[in-house]
């Protein structure tokens, strides 16, 4: 009981120091969020943690993303397409949206299965 008290109020304090450093989390529909309450936000850093389709939610970062700003996109990539496809993916949606962005590195943080592994493919949006 007492470590899971102990447990509680160290994620609680972690909670509200991330809060106090302007952090924000969102649970919502991204797509939905940022044309209404978000419509008028720019952050500074974004993460898109979910690999399996964080492509398709590149146009919605972009549009909240400050000058600058650093986005970390996740995604699923075979061995043989590593570090090209995730990075030809945020340069293809960069063009299409007019928006300059410059890749910083993309790096294997985990396996997902033999040969495939997610990556995150971190930019800057210029």
């Amino acid at each position: 009981q007492l470590k899971r008290e102990k447990k509680f109020v160290n994620e609680k304090l972690i909670i509200q120091e991330l809060n106090s450093k302007k952090i924000h989390f969102y649970n919502a529909d991204v797509k939905k969020i940022v044309d209404e309450e978000l419509k008028d936000k720019k952050y500074d850093e974004i993460f898109m943690p979910l690999p399996k389709d964080a492509q398709l939610f590149l146009e919605q970062a972009f549009k909240v993303a400050d000058k600058n700003c650093i986005v970390h996109m996740y995604d699923f990539v075979h061995e043989k397409e590593f570090p090209h496809f995730s990075e030809n993916a945020v340069k293809k949606a960069a063009q299409k949206f007019d928006i300059n962005v410059e890749i910083l590195q993309t790096r294997k943080v985990g396996q997902y299965s033999p040969r495939k592994y997610r990556v995150c493919c971190d930019f800057i949006v210029r």
